[in-house]
């Protein structure tokens, strides 16, 4: 038998700065039941999968693309989603009186 390992999926850390983060986690642990988490919106509106990011192993979110789905396209389509979304959570925050740490 030939042992031939190949890979077929990347794993990344992306690091954000705090306030992105602080925004991310006020609004996650507040927001309306039915109302989507970032994660939730990274793995429907993009190729990312097992995106994770919960302070414990740093300021950062972590995901995994197939080794196809990592394209310059697709990380301009990950960090377009993750901005949007910041910014949206971050007024809605501010809607809901929803305290920024």
């Amino acid at each position: 038998m030939k042992f031939i390992p190949k890979t077929t999926q990347t794993s990344y850390q992306i690091d954000i700065d705090i306030e992105s983060f602080n925004i991310i986690t006020a609004w996650e642990w507040d927001r309306p039941a039915g109302v989507d988490t970032l994660a939730e919106v990274l793995e429907a509106k993009s190729s990312a999968c097992g995106v994770d990011y919960n302070g414990h192993f740093g300021i950062a979110i972590f995901l995994t693309l197939e080794i196809q789905d990592d394209t310059p396209a697709e990380w301009d389509n990950i960090q377009y989603i993750i901005k949007e979304w910041v910014e949206n959570a971050e007024k809605l925050c501010k809607q809901n009186n929803i305290v920024i740490d």
